[in-house]
């Protein structure tokens, strides 16, 4: 059954960012969420090309690379990890 232009649309909007919304996920919390390990949620953002933002976190001579991703990004990240909705696979977050 093919689908309409329409109903694409509305699942792609569903997972829009809200201005508003301020809060954005490190990868931890985003697999702390999704009950998912750190390394599955990396491989998703990576495979599908995910809109994140790439950070550098200094605490005296260590450096650890961080990722944070938008509460659009992490709220597709759980349709398609928790709740297990294949409709949601074809409309990453770009």
């Amino acid at each position: 059954m093919p689908r309409t232009r329409g109903a694409d649309h509305d699942l792609s909007r569903l997972f829009e960012d809200d201005p508003t919304d301020l809060r954005w996920f490190s990868v931890d919390e985003a697999a702390a969420l999704c009950r998912r390990s750190p390394s599955t949620i990396r491989n998703l953002l990576s495979a599908h090309q995910c809109r994140v933002r790439k950070a550098w976190v200094v605490r005296r001579r260590l450096r650890k690379r961080i990722i944070l991703m938008s509460p659009g990004v992490c709220r597709w990240l759980q349709a398609i990890t928790l709740f297990r909705r294949k409709d949601v696979l074809e409309f990453p977050p770009r």
